[in-house]
């Protein structure tokens, strides 16, 4: 007895006579379920058919192992930091300074002010001062006094 084939005779390939043939993704069958690919790979934490990151947990697409914040930074920089809650932003105001400019006091006690002495203290800065040091009784800027009989 003698067997013919034709071209147009259905596939084996399967191990199902006359069956589709190898039409799956991967070849006979689809890509099991849970898996990535035919080879059994399933995804990693970041999609990666076949990687090896094993979290992501702020899912900033930077495996937690090799993440140098696993969180958010904040304004000023610093890895799950308050942000910049001081005075000047990310840090307080300066030793010395009374502002965040670097402003110092000056002898009136005014941040950044320009006067330079207020040898008397009496809240009139020297350059500006008709009388540094006090009025004597007499009204005389360091004067002696009520000196005589009659008091000035």
């Amino acid at each position: 007895m003698t067997t013919w084939t034709t071209a147009w005779e259905p596939s084996t390939a399967c191990g199902v006579c006359n069956g589709p043939g190898d039409i799956y993704d991967c070849g006979c069958t689809e890509i099991p379920a849970g898996d990535c690919d035919c080879d059994g790979n399933q995804l990693d934490a970041l999609n990666e058919c076949g990687g090896d990151c094993a979290a992501d947990a702020d899912q900033d697409g930077i495996c937690d192992d090799v993440d140098d914040c696993v969180g958010d930074l904040d304004a000023c920089g610093i890895c799950n930091g308050p942000g910049d809650i001081y005075d000047c932003g990310c840090s307080d105001i300066p030793e010395g300074d009374c502002d965040c400019d670097g402003n110092q006091l000056d002898a009136l006690d005014e941040c950044g002010g320009d006067c330079a002495a207020d040898a008397d203290q009496d809240g009139i800065c020297d350059d500006v001062d008709d009388c540094v040091g006090t009025l004597d009784a007499c009204g005389v800027c360091n004067g002696p006094g009520a000196i005589y009989e009659c008091g000035c």
